[in-house]
Formats: structure tokens, C-alpha cells, sequence
């Protein structure tokens, strides 16, 4: 016998089980798994695509390596000798060695750290850390969140999830993997549909993947120098005057002094750093200035993954900036939050 258990995908993390699948369950055995076709996966109704994570969902559930109860060090630290114990144990195990910690170094020696951008985590993980006595949240950088905080600490607010392609000219994928990460989101398809009504794409990124092989540009950066880019990208805006000056006057606080650095980062100057010609660096920068309306996407791979991510997102947080490129459909839209409930007896009709 046969069923469905219509459900979502964790493949991508529990923050993020934003594609709805349906299980197929026989004889009570999970063996195989289908986008749900009333979920618009990859932006379609009816689609029942899935990504390759999505697919290996049997694998999760069955795998010999699943840890599938608690285990314990039974020897020295390293020889990886474990055993099974009790939930019981773990949780009083667990339980009496943060009590030890507190009272011996005191409650701020705990720290919390996310693996990912997980709600979970931030409300009731945090509220843990209250009753605690520790004020030491951390995160692992392997998610969006450093990406986010580069971004709000820079123009404001956090570029993430608000792409606007069907509005842009120019879109700039950069560090960005959306053809295997954002499948079931749409992204790709969104893409390639912006492009097809004359939407140009500069992808930068140092493999020739598939969206970068239909790309007006492809920038194979050399792994880790993406800052550098960044940098001389900004010096040939600036020293070019190709910024938007009425966006700079009125928006952009310290424009001259950021003029003043780049000048020692040109595109001959990264060059060598990112493997790149001088030429079509200037070209890149050119482009990003002069086609608006711009979405620069940036993704995990310079922004949460490198030991530079930080001044890298920054550094394209401020192309964006004065380039005029915020805030304005197709570029960088600052996301509203809607009112959850609208009374509509309460509107007076004239």
C-alpha cells in the first residue's frame, strides 16, 4: 500500500524548507520524493521539480551514517571510541556539565553558536542564553547572516531575498550559485526570463557553471580575491566619474573619503591578485555604472565563506550604492513590512 505525505524540504537547512514536496510512502518505507505541483516550485504551478538535495531525501532518512540516538565518549579524546546512552543520561549529562561550566568560569564562558540563519535558534536558543546569564550568541559564517550584517552596517538594510529581476537591466552574479541553490526558488528561471527580454548578465564566479555560460560576461575571479575586484570596480566608477552624483549628494555619507582610498586599488593593481585583464575589469565596472537599473546578487561564496567576506559585501554594498542603484525597482529595494491585518469596516466609503 501506497501514500503521499505532503510536506517540505530541510535539504537546504531547517531556516529554510521553502520547497514542498510530497513523499511517497510504501509499505511503511519512504521511497521516493517529487516537488508538490501546487507549490509553484521553480516558480511554476504544476512543477514538480526538485534539486539535487531535494532528491536525496531517502538518503537522509536512511542513511547507516544517521545518528539515531545518544552517544558518549568512552575513551580518550581522539581514539573515537563511542557509546549509547540514554536520553536521560545525555540531557542530565548534559544538563550538570553546563551547570559545572557556570559556576566555575561563570555564565558569559557559554557561547551559542548557529550553524545557520535557523529561527529556532535565534528566539528559543537566545532565550536560553537568558536564563543562562550569557549575552554570547554566535554565528558560524557558513549561512547568510554575515552577509546580511556587511549589508545593513553599510547602506542600511540587508540586500538579501530582494531581487527584483523582471525590473533590471544589468544583473551582477557575483559568488552566487543559484542554478544549483536557488533552483526550486525560481531564481534561474527568473533570470533567464529577464534576459530574454534583453536583461544583460555579468557573472562572476571562477567556474564556467551553467548560468555563466550564457552570461554577456563571465569574470572567472580567482578564489578569495573578490574584494580586490571589488575594490578597483569601485576605483574605475570614481575615477571615471561614471557614479550617479545626485544619489551620492544626497544619500551617500563619506563619499569623499572613500574616493581617496580606492584611488591605490586600480584595475591594473588587481590584476595580477585576481587573474583578471585590467581591461575587462574596466569593462565589468563600466557596465555596472552605466546599465540601470542593477541587481548585484551576491551569495555564500564571497559573502559567508571567505576570510574577507565582510569587506568584500561591503565593498559591493557601496557599487550599489552610488551607482544609484538602491532602493529603485530592478536594484536594491528596501524590503517593506505590511501590516498582518487590514479592517476594512474600518475605512470610511465617501
Amino acid at each position: 500500500m501506497e501514500r503521499l505525505v505532503p510536506t517540505f524540504c530541510h535539504g537546504c537547512g531547517a531556516a529554510k524548507p521553502r520547497c514542498a514536496v510530497l513523499c511517497h510512502v510504501r509499505d511503511g518505507r519512504f521511497v521516493r520524493v517529487e516537488g508538490n505541483p501546487e507549490a509553484f516550485n521553480n516558480g511554476i504551478r504544476g512543477s514538480e521539480s526538485l534539486c539535487a538535495k531535494g532528491h536525496t531525501g531517502m538518503q537522509y532518512v536512511y542513511s547507516g551514517e544517521r545518528l539515531l540516538y545518544p552517544l558518549k565518549r568512552a575513551g580518550e579524546k581522539g581514539e573515537g571510541k563511542l557509546q549509547r546512552i540514554s536520553w536521560d543520561e545525555a540531557l542530565e549529562t548534559i544538563a550538570g556539565k553546563l551547570k559545572e561550566c557556570r559556576e566555575k568560569y561563570g555564565p558569559e564562558s557559554y557561547g551559542l553558536l548557529s550553524p545557520e540563519y535557523w529561527p529556532v535558534l535565534s528566539t528559543v536558543g537566545r532565550r536560553f542564553l537568558n536564563v543562562y546569564g550569557s549575552p554570547n550568541y554566535l554565528h558560524s559564517a557558513i549561512c547568510a547572516t554575515p552577509r546580511m550584517a556587511a549589508a545593513r552596517i553599510t547602506i542600511g538594510f540587508s540586500t538579501w531575498k530582494t531581487d527584483d529581476y523582471a525590473s533590471s537591466r544589468l544583473i551582477v552574479n557575483w559568488g552566487a550559485n543559484p542554478e544549483n541553490s536557488a533552483l526550486n526558488q525560481g531564481q534561474p528561471l527568473a533570470i533567464l526570463n529577464a534576459m530574454e527580454k534583453g536583461t544583460k548578465l555579468i557573472d562572476i564566479r571562477p567556474m564556467l557553471d551553467p548560468l555563466a555560460s550564457k552570461a554577456d560576461m563571465w569574470l572567472p575571479v580567482r578564489p578569495g580575491t573578490d574584494c580586490a575586484l571589488a575594490l578597483a570596480v569601485l576605483n574605475v566608477i570614481i575615477t571615471e566619474n561614471l557614479f550617479d552624483a545626485d544619489f551620492v549628494r544626497d544619500w551617500c555619507y563619506g563619499f569623499d573619503k572613500l574616493a581617496q582610498h580606492v584611488k591605490q586599488y586600480p584595475a591594473e593593481w588587481a590584476s595580477p591578485i585576481t587573474g583578471l585583464s585590467p581591461e575587462i575589469i574596466k569593462e565589468a565596472a563600466r557596465n555596472m555604472a552605466t546599465i540601470k537599473p542593477m541587481f548585484l546578487k551576491t551569495g555564500n561564496g564571497i559573502g559567508d565563506q571567505a576570510t574577507d567576506a565582510t569587506s568584500t559585501i561591503m565593498a559591493t554594498s557601496l557599487i550599489s550604492a552610488i551607482t544609484g542603484n538602491l532602493d529603485i525597482a530592478g536594484g536594491y529595494r528596501l524590503p517593506q513590512n505590511l501590516p498582518g491585518t487590514v479592517k476594512l469596516n474600518s475605512i470610511s466609503t465617501l
